[in-house]
């Protein structure tokens, strides 16, 4: 579903481009859709990929429809979260636990000028899959600390 997903988004840009037609292009809920589909059916990275593609296209098309929103975020931020969760592997959950705390420092630092927002549901996700790391990543603790200090500065 999400390479299919992927598929659609491309088309939706070459057809714009075909006609010289911008109300063709994709909108954030559009890719909204497909990060989710990717992050649903190839993993976390497909997912963080594709919204960094579409920060680039932003940045790029300087449209605003294609400004990344908190669900953008939310997605790619839970996905990693669901990794902590399935990785078999120690080192695994610990570098999937770094992905999702870095995209949530991402969106904090953001949330005030884009006029995006975090939840108390993010920092709960996050605090929870730090707790299947602590016991065999003692250094855990301090990223967990992190998080919740940001919890508190977060509007």
């Amino acid at each position: 579903a999400g390479q299919r997903a992927q598929w659609w988004l491309k088309q939706l840009w070459n057809e714009s481009e075909l006609r010289g037609d911008k109300n063709l292009l994709p909108i954030v809920t559009t890719y909204n859709i497909a990060i989710r589909a990717l992050a649903n059916s190839e993993g976390a990275t497909a997912a963080e990929n594709l919204l960094l593609d579409l920060g680039e296209k932003y940045r790029t098309e300087n449209s605003s429809s294609l400004c990344p929103n908190s669900e953008s975020f939310a997605i790619v931020i839970q996905s990693w979260i669901k990794q902590v969760r399935s990785s078999e592997s120690i080192d695994h959950r610990y570098q999937a636990l770094k992905r999702a705390m870095e995209w949530l420092g991402g969106l904090c630092e953001i949330e005030n000028e884009q006029n995006l927002s975090t939840t108390p549901e993010q920092y709960y996700g996050v605090l929870s899959a730090a707790k299947l790391c602590a016991r065999d990543r003692p250094e855990t603790l301090e990223l967990a600390k992190d998080v919740f200090h940001a919890q508190q500065r977060s509007r």
